[in-house]
């Protein structure tokens, strides 16, 4: 079944949910972008940037922190706080927000969803590497890596599964 994405009247892009997701209540699927849409895509692909580059700064900020201390995780909110990164995941989220984002069913019926979110499918190929060059990314791409990604979370209930997608 194919799904759309809309912000209000304009449509953003569509996609089958075809992907496994390990996170309960998420469906991932390859996201095909609209002729219209290209506003809202930059705004989701920034959001997925800047979520990214938090977490990357986190990580290299608190690798090897002691978990099970618990000023640990007073230093880790003090430290986003006070991090550009922050900053900057905080407007890109604001800005996905005003978009008031749905998922539609093939018959145009609201699904409700928590989050929608799309990514760049071939920006970070593993979290361990920098970001793959152009010749890169054109291997990816020839290779079946998908250009854009999307994740929807919704109730579980509501989740289509292979018998009814």
């Amino acid at each position: 079944m194919t799904y759309t994405i809309w912000s209000g009247d304009t449509l953003i892009g569509s996609t089958t949910l075809e992907l496994p997701s390990v996170k309960p209540g998420e469906r991932m699927g390859k996201f095909e972008p609209a002729p219209g849409g290209e506003g809202a895509l930059a705004v989701l692909l920034e959001a997925s940037a800047a979520m990214t580059a938090m977490l990357l700064a986190m990580h290299a900020r608190f690798e090897g922190a002691d978990a099970a201390d618990p000023s640990s995780g007073q230093d880790v909110h003090e430290w986003v706080r006070g991090a550009p990164t922050f900053e900057r995941a905080t407007a890109a989220a604001r800005a996905v927000s005003a978009l008031a984002l749905e998922l539609r069913d093939a018959s145009g019926e609201r699904i409700p969803a928590t989050r929608i979110g799309v990514s760049d499918g071939l920006a970070f190929w593993r979290a361990d590497e920098d970001p793959p060059t152009e010749e890169r990314r054109a291997a990816l791409e020839a290779e079946g890596v998908p250009r854009y990604l999307i994740t929807a979370t919704m109730p579980e209930t509501l989740i289509p599964t292979d018998e009814t997608s």
